[in-house]
């Protein structure tokens, strides 16, 4: 029987596969998942089973679609029968280790996972509750302290503990079995709010979209109720600049804090992983790079 790979899945939340590098992104700074799709299998034709984050992420450990799982809002409860990755993994013969997000409502917070070292996160926002009028995460865009950006850094840290952990183990003979480990990060989904050293890279050199939709009638009904309700109408080109530089030094964060977690699994650790990163993105679209020592350096449509 072959030897079981080591398993590291990477998650991110509301990240565009437009904003990477490995993606054809000339100006965000992403080198650590650049090179992990340099060396892997990276994906251009994969999409979420739902533009809704708890719908979308109980679907995929779950391996169902949301219908098939009664899961469809953010509201939705996934049923603790319900087989998921994790239940697999254990069953498999590995202890699976979740840290970080993964946005599973209700009391159970494992779905399958042996242990989580960190848990998950509230809303963020700076009135205390979601706005009802979406323009003021606009006004708000710019540099400053996110607290999901501090939730994110607990859950780098409490990687980087485990790996040393298990390096010390592994270097003592006392741990030889392979781990399956989900890292959930909350970057670089909004507020549009992002630490200055970061938002300085950006600021001066991001542009406008370039391919803005302008209101109209031949916008779907739900696109043009959605966005008379959430002002993004009535956002001035300065705002719309200052959020997508926030966005864009959110992404580079991620990267860092994904590069932390890379860099103790070598030597003890590296040489066996396979590595997952499966950005969710309001736009349906979903960016994927899977890493191991022999996976082909290739696009798969």
């Amino acid at each position: 029987m072959a030897e079981r790979p080591n398993l590291l899945y990477i998650h991110s939340d509301q990240h565009s596969p437009a904003v990477l590098g490995c993606y054809g992104d000339p100006l965000v700074q992403t080198p650590h998942l650049d090179g992990l799709a340099a060396q892997g299998v990276l994906f251009d034709n994969v999409y979420c089973p739902s533009p809704v984050c708890v719908a979308s992420r109980m679907a995929m450990l779950a391996g169902r679609h949301p219908h098939q799982i009664e899961c469809w809002t953010n509201h939705d409860i996934l049923d603790s029968a319900v087989p998921t990755l994790a239940h697999a993994m254990g069953a498999g013969g590995y202890r699976p280790v979740l840290i970080g997000r993964m946005h599973a409502r209700g009391p159970d917070q494992l779905h399958g996972y042996a242990e989580r070292l960190v848990g998950d996160h509230s809303g963020n926002y700076s009135q205390g509750a979601a706005p009802g009028n979406a323009l003021n995460l606009l006004r708000d865009a710019g540099s400053g302290q996110s607290s999901y950006q501090v939730h994110d850094e607990d859950v780098a840290a409490a990687a980087v503990d485990f790996f040393n952990r298990l390096g010390v183990r592994r270097r003592a003979g006392l741990d030889e079995q392979a781990f399956s480990l989900s890292v959930g990060f909350m970057l670089p989904h909004l507020p549009f709010v992002a630490r200055r050293q970061d938002y300085e890279l950006y600021r001066d050199k991001i542009t406008a979209p370039k391919h803005p939709q302008a209101f109209s009638d031949d916008l779907h009904p739900f696109i043009q109720w959605w966005r008379r309700y959430a002002g993004w109408d009535e956002a001035s080109a300065e705002q719309i600049l200052n959020a997508r530089a926030a966005y864009w030094a959110l992404v580079t964060r991620l990267d860092l804090l994904i590069g932390q977690i890379l860099r103790p699994c070598a030597p003890t650790i590296w040489p066996t992983i396979r590595s997952l990163s499966t950005p969710r993105t309001t736009a349906n679209k979903s960016a994927s790079t899977a890493y191991g020592p022999n996976a082909p350096s290739t696009k798969l449509r």
